[in-house]
């Protein structure tokens, strides 16, 4: 137990660590790297939540797992701009985020006692959502990166030289974490 205590501090450290250089890199940061500093940052508070429960604190499980609920559409809208195509990101991409808001709320009103529920029964229907939300989003991203790469393909004789295996095989590694 120990050592998983250990590994998820580790792994906090390095997330806030990535993310600093993520948003220091350069001197005025596209919109992709305030979206991947802002998931690095999501995904230390969620490391740094599991060596607290590991430590006796679980009380701050469903606040900080609301927050990985922005997270699938964060990465999707991530690889949007890393294809350059910010244009799909508008004012009603703000909906992905309803199901955040709508667990914040929940987890707000079962803390000041208006639905009477206990925490661990909270637990299992929040996985649930946070796992199909991360096979969903996650999904739509490789379908863009898909696209992406078929378009290239029709447009350019030349393409070698642009490798997004990397990003593909993040967004395989973030359906398999659903």
């Amino acid at each position: 137990m120990q050592a998983a205590i250990l590994l998820a501090i580790v792994g906090a450290s390095h997330c806030f660590l990535l993310a600093v250089v993520s948003h220091l890199q350069s001197r005025v940061p596209r919109a992709s790297d305030k979206i991947l500093t802002t998931i690095l940052v999501i995904e230390g508070l969620r490391l740094a939540a599991m060596a607290a429960i590991g430590m006796g604190q679980g009380g701050i499980w469903l606040y900080v797992h609301s927050l990985r609920f922005a997270a699938g559409p964060l990465l999707f809208f991530y690889t949007l701009f890393l294809v350059g195509r910010p244009a799909a990101v508008s004012w009603r991409s703000g909906l992905h985020f309803l199901p955040l808001l709508l667990l914040t709320f929940v987890i707000f009103l079962n803390h000041v006692g208006l639905l009477g529920v206990e925490r661990q029964q909270l637990v299992t229907p929040v996985a649930f959502v946070e796992g199909l939300l991360f096979i969903v989003y996650g999904s739509f991203a490789r379908r863009t990166v898909k696209s992406y790469r078929r378009d290239l393909l029709q447009t350019h004789s030349f393409v070698e030289h642009i490798n997004l295996d990397w990003l593909r095989y993040v967004c395989i590694y973030i359906i398999s974490m659903g």
